[in-house]
């Protein structure tokens, strides 16, 4: 047994060495030679998907790869032991000390690397996929739990930027997890690009352009409206990012605040 897990870690690892090199050709005949199918390195640790990804394998080895170890689905994670990320909690860095999850889809956003995300979804991955039970391990070795979608994960390992947001936006994540707290967090977090995160996530869901075709068509047919029904149609699209009381916390309150004012903007409550 422990003979047939040597041979094939060795195996791996020159198949490794033969993506960091980049060489389809090589990778196509070095599998023929040892007659290995790829889908026999893959385990809940260790994904040659996730791999090739990371470490910027061309467009056409992802393609090789997905297709040679023939998944089920894209939608699914590991759980890496020998990576190390800093994770953010409240805009203090942390350290997760045992590995993290991972997911095809959201390694490739993560490095902005568009153009294998959008192979990836035309392979049916889905924006939308939540990791089951998600956790990171903080320093004092206790597992936190956390939403497990592809914002919150990009956010808490200081991956989230204003393109690969956009991106995500764009390629129709649920406005429902938007609501499971995000705009907390971005407020909570203190990073840099803070109010550019939280103002990208406003400008997409609100007085996007389905609101905007359906005033063109009350003006278009000559449909007048009262003040008040202008305002309820206003109050019913802001409206659908919840803004919580709690996201009016002291710190925020206590000087003219740039965030605070985007809030106040989009808050529905507020006329």
């Amino acid at each position: 047994m422990n003979r047939k897990v040597n041979s094939l870690e060795r195996k791996k690892i020159q198949i490794i060495d033969i993506i960091d090199s980049n060489n389809l050709y090589k990778l196509k005949n070095y599998i023929k030679e040892i007659n290995i199918s790829l889908k026999e390195l893959n385990n809940n640790n260790f994904d040659l998907l996730i791999y090739a990804i990371e470490h910027f394998a061309s467009i056409d080895i992802i393609d090789f790869i997905i297709k040679q170890c023939q998944y089920e689905t894209l939608n699914y994670s590991i759980y890496d032991y020998t990576d190390r990320k800093i994770y953010y909690n409240n805009g203090y860095s942390q350290e997760s000390y045992y590995g993290i999850f991972k997911v095809p889809l959201f390694s490739s956003i993560s490095i902005n690397n568009f153009k294998v995300a959008n192979l990836l979804i035309k392979n049916c991955a889905d924006i939308n996929f939540i990791i089951d039970n998600f956790y990171v391990i903080r320093s004092n070795f206790k597992k936190e739990f956390c939403f497990g979608d592809i914002v919150h994960y990009l956010n808490i390992f200081n991956l989230l930027q204003s393109d690969n947001l956009k991106y995500i936006l764009n390629k129709g994540f649920n406005i429902n997890i938007v609501n499971t707290g995000i705009i907390s967090e971005l407020i909570n977090d203190k990073m840099e690009n803070q109010l550019s995160l939280i103002n990208t996530i406003f400008k997409h869901y609100i007085f996007d352009n389905d609101f905007i075709l359906k005033l063109l068509h009350i003006y278009k047919n000559s449909q007048s409206l009262s003040v008040k029904q202008l305002r309820n149609i206003i109050f019913t699209e802001k409206r659908k990012i919840e803004i919580k009381d709690s996201y009016y916390n002291k710190e925020l309150c206590k000087k003219d605040n740039e965030v605070l004012k985007l809030l106040m903007n989009y808050d529905s409550r507020i006329q």
